[in-house]
């Protein structure tokens, strides 16, 4: 009975450990990137990925994350990858991180052929003119701009 007892301790340890693992931490993932142990931010920084109250700056640096690690595995950038890091630029865009729109409104200015998206000055200027005046950042004006000239 008794070790009956410790196997379910030890599995409850062990659950309760893995469960840990899956929480988002912010200020830790952002430790961890500061320190240049990327691996170990992107760990920490996934499971925010979809949190409600995950700031834009988490969800920008997740996204140049999701690249720097998918390159180092495969030596290439995937039409995956490039969606992936569109989603997440475009979400920290729209939480209110300039860097993110920033890298969006690159992606108008030269184009992204793994995404189909052609070079849109339009979009781009649009974007690019939210981030230079921060009194028009708001989540209606980007979305505007990315409906422009579509």
């Amino acid at each position: 009975m008794k070790q009956l007892i410790s196997i379910f301790c030890l599995l409850l340890f062990a659950c309760s450990s893995l469960a840990d693992t899956d929480e988002c931490d912010e200020a830790g993932g952002w430790l961890e990137a500061e320190n240049g142990e990327y691996q170990k931010a992107f760990s920490m920084l996934k499971p925010c990925e979809y949190e409600k109250e995950v700031s834009g700056k988490t969800l920008g640096a997740l996204a140049h994350l999701y690249i720097m690690i998918g390159v180092a595995k495969t030596n290439d950038l995937d039409a995956e990858m490039a969606s992936k890091f569109y989603e997440l630029i475009l979400r920290a865009s729209l939480k209110g991180d300039y860097d993110s729109l920033s890298d969006l409104a690159s992606f108008y200015s030269s184009g992204e052929p793994l995404l189909n998206i052609g070079p849109n000055e339009h979009i781009s200027f649009c974007l690019s003119a939210i981030a230079d005046h921060p009194d028009t950042y708001s989540e209606n004006n980007i979305q505007a701009c990315l409906n422009a000239e579509r």
